[in-house]
């Protein structure tokens, strides 16, 4: 049977062994906006651009890095309505998890409910995937994560989930979503070190964006975001520091 009579099947595998809605999810996430993360040494960034729009649009209106919890941030490619559903049940169960514990839920635990929220879309009749994929910054409690210190103390480390359309998850150095993900990905093999700083991973992410997204790259056009062992919050940087950012690497 045709291939493509499998196409608007969401519960149906095609002979190939594709689920071709989840498929046309992705591709979805491939011609979104271009997103970046990376894990630094002390810390992981988020940045995402802001695709070339009609000029009457007001920039500071689209909200592309945000956070989750004060511990935790998100950015993401695809479908911006289908991400603020993502976002509210995030916020949700960081609420939840807050009032039972009284701190903020870890990474490694939101990564892992919304992923098993998106394989639920997989599966069921009258509903769709999500069309958007995420990444995620914040501290990982899990034990997989757990690193020493200089003085041999052991330390829950930054950790950076990527979660997509189809359900799965996983942590990543450095990833990249959206249009030109893939050059961008290769980009970042190249030039990426473990040991690198929160300011040089945030000079890294700026320069992929130049290289790889079309239109300006300007502190109007994108938004990056940071968490770091300084202070275990999520920031996001003003204009003026990512102004002073891009000078670095003009």
């Amino acid at each position: 049977m045709n291939e493509l009579a499998y196409s608007f099947s969401l519960t149906t595998f095609s002979p190939t062994g594709h689920l071709r809605q989840i498929t046309h999810a992705l591709a979805a996430v491939e011609s979104g906006r271009l997103s970046v993360g990376i894990k630094c040494e002390r810390g992981v960034i988020l940045l995402c651009h802001k695709q070339n729009e009609s000029p009457l649009v007001d920039y500071s209106t689209i909200r592309l890095v945000v956070n989750v919890s004060p511990h935790v941030g998100i950015t993401y490619s695809g479908f911006s309505a289908d991400f603020r559903n993502l976002l509210s049940l995030c916020r949700k169960a960081n609420e939840k998890y807050f009032g039972e514990f009284q701190e903020s839920m870890p990474v490694n635990m939101i990564a892992r409910d919304l992923a098993a929220i998106m394989q639920e879309y997989t599966q069921q009749g009258g509903v769709r995937p999500f069309g958007c994929s995420v990444l995620l910054a914040g501290r990982s409690m899990a034990d997989e994560h757990t690193i020493q210190d200089a003085d041999g103390r052991k330390k829950h480390g930054y950790v950076l989930y990527q979660v997509d359309s189809s359900g799965s998850y996983y942590t990543w150095k450095a990833t990249a979503n959206g249009k030109g993900s893939n050059q961008a990905r290769e980009f970042l093999e190249r030039k990426y070190v473990e040991a690198m700083s929160v300011t040089d991973g945030i000079i890294l992410g700026l320069s992929c964006l130049q290289e790889y997204v079309d239109g300006d790259v300007t502190s109007d056009t994108v938004e990056v975001g940071m968490v770091s062992e300084e202070d275990g919050l999520f920031h996001q940087l003003s204009k003026q520091e990512v102004e002073e950012y891009l000078k670095q690497i003009e």
